[in-house]
Formats: C-alpha cells, structure tokens, sequence
C-alpha cells in the first residue's frame, strides 16, 4: 500500500462560506459546487475532498435542529459547522489537519468541537496550542494558571490522521453569531 503524504487546510471566511484551501506542497484549491448551504472544494491535484456546511443550530420542543441556511442567522443565534474530510483517492492519505478559522467578532461556543481533542490559535498568534489554553495569571501575589476563555479562540485545528482509501473523517464546532456581523451578511455565498 502506498500512503500519499499530504496536509490539508480548510478556511471558512465570515460566515458568508467562501472557502480556501491549500495542500502542504501550497497548491490551492477551488470551488467544485456552490450552494446556499453547503461548498464543496477539492485539492488540486489530490484525492482528498472536504465539504463544508454550515447550519443554524434551533431548539423547538426541547429538540436540536439545524436549519438549512446560515445566511439568515441573527445577533446571538448559534452556527454550526461541519467539514466533512472524505478520500476518493485509491491510497491512503497521512498527515491530513482540518483548519477552521472562526469569523471576526464570532465567539467559539466551548465544548462543541468534535473531535474534542484539537489545538486552537488566540489572538494574532501563529501557533497553535492544545486546549483548553492555559495562560499565567498574577492573584494576591501568586502566580496562578488559568484557562483562556474559549471566546478568545480565532482559529480550530485537528489532526486527522491517516485517511484510508474511501474513508471520511468529520469536524465540527460551533460559534456564535456578532451583532455587527450578521447584519452585514451578503445575499449569496462569495465565490
């Protein structure tokens, strides 16, 4: 069996789901199929393919549902994300690493993520730390080591792993929707 060394990168912009995505050699990728709902794109060339949708998480009756359009998400509503990773490919691909940016002003809902062993980027920081995210606070004098609240994450990463001929691996996380973001929402998905 041969194994195709590869990493991949998923970019959701805000909300608006337009999408990147590059392989570790820098090649980039393209939009296969655009939908109100859902984008799905492609590494060009390479079998691994990612679908990402993205849902308004709903309670009705004491159910979760998700609705079918993330465009007509209000101030405080909750979004999902999902990005589902699949190899069409007839080889193993290794090294494949799910990268989902979380929109300016959205705060990532702690706990949602799944898989729920990921890193995370603050701030304008480059570099990725396991979560939860401990910083060194000063408390009547002492030292202390406290978490980074969740809502300072800018950016989700997971390492999937080895993706076998045929297989797929799906993350998810959700945020929460910013006033000063859903109002600027575009009618249509950008390209």
């Amino acid at each position: 069996m041969t194994t195709i060394k590869t990493g991949l990168r998923i970019a959701v912009l805000p909300l608006w789901l337009a999408i990147s995505m590059t392989t570790a050699h820098g090649q980039q990728a393209k939009v296969t199929e655009n939908t109100a709902a859902v984008n799905t794109v492609a590494a060009q060339p390479g079998p691994v393919h990612a679908v990402l949708s993205a849902h308004i998480v709903r309670t009705k009756d004491g159910k979760e549902l998700l609705s079918e359009d993330s465009r007509k998400a209000l101030p405080g509503d909750v979004i999902e994300y999902r990005v589902i990773y699949r190899n069409t490919g007839k080889q193993a691909v290794a090294s494949v690493e799910a990268m989902l940016p979380l929109p300016e002003g959205a705060t990532y809902q702690s706990g949602s993520a799944r898989p729920n062993v990921f890193m995370a980027r603050i701030g304008k920081q480059k570099e990725f730390f396991p979560t939860p995210i401990k910083h060194q606070v000063m408390e009547e004098g002492q030292s202390k080591e406290v978490d980074v609240p969740s809502s300072e994450y800018r950016e989700l990463r997971w390492n999937l792993g080895e993706l076998t001929a045929g297989e797929s691996k799906t993350v998810s996380a959700r945020i929460v929707v910013p006033g000063n973001v859903a109002s600027a929402l575009p009618a249509k998905p950008v390209p």
